[in-house]
């Protein structure tokens, strides 16, 4: 991954290909704010344009782009305000932003964007949705077309097997064909084909499920992202990686 490196008089500011934006200042920018979320939203409305976050007016966003608050998190003396991004109310696929402060008192040092301003993606009806967010859990994990090999470290059959949904949510996510499964994943799955209307690097609204197959010591859980308007396996992996023979 190549990067880039801009200098200027209080800040630096990298860009790789990957889609990421950094920005150290310098000269920390102090803050009135009471509370670091709310330095930090502060930060991302007045500095949007050095950081690159598509919309205007930045975390409260305009138009279909946004950012919505995800974690705040302390170590010593610096604290780092996560968000996530968002396109039409739909959280983006692992991609965001972050601001990073120190404390007493509050200064923002450094900030970080990756988040996006291409997006086209067509939204599927609200039925759509609801139907594949709560689409049976053995149905998510059948279209993972699971080998006897993952089958067994589970001690499970096709006929019974222990799943269990942990976690749903929708999502726009960018299909990559390269990446659709895992190499922590390969020799465990066998997904069906996508078909030829979902173009490699095309948005999708996808459902994002952690499903665990399994029970105990013997479970192991999936990551599986699933196309709303088909069903098809998007992308795969498993949390814990195996070495599957």
């Amino acid at each position: 991954m190549s990067q880039t490196l801009e200098h200027r008089v209080d800040v630096a500011i990298t860009t790789d290909d990957g889609g990421a934006h950094d920005v150290f200042h310098c000269d920390p920018i102090a803050c009135h704010a009471s509370t670091p979320q709310q330095a930090a939203a502060d930060y991302l409305r007045s500095h949007a344009a050095l950081i690159r976050l598509p919309g205007a007016g930045g975390a409260a966003g305009s138009g279909p782009y946004g950012l919505c608050f995800e974690a705040e998190h302390t170590l010593f003396d610096t604290v780092t305000v996560s968000y996530e991004q968002t396109y039409d109310g739909i959280a983006v696929w692992r991609r965001g932003a972050a601001v990073q402060l120190h404390t007493e008192p509050l200064r923002v040092v450094r900030a970080r964007s990756t988040a996006r301003d291409d997006i086209l993606v067509r939204r599927p009806s609200q039925t759509s949705m609801l139907d594949r967010l709560t689409a049976d859990a053995d149905d998510v994990v059948d279209t993972l077309g699971l080998t006897a090999d993952a089958l067994s470290y589970t001690r499970s059959t096709a006929e019974s097997r222990s799943v269990t949904v942990l976690k749903r949510r929708t999502v726009i996510f960018r299909y990559d064909e390269a990446t659709r499964v895992r190499p922590s994943a390969q020799g465990a799955v066998l997904p069906s084909p996508v078909p030829a209307a979902i173009r490699d690097g095309a948005d999708r609204v996808a459902v994002e499920t952690t499903v665990q197959v399994g029970v105990g010591p013997h479970s192991l859980a999936w990551l599986v992202l699933s196309d709303v308007e088909t069903g098809t396996v998007l992308y795969v992996e498993p949390f814990v990686a195996p070495s599957w023979p």
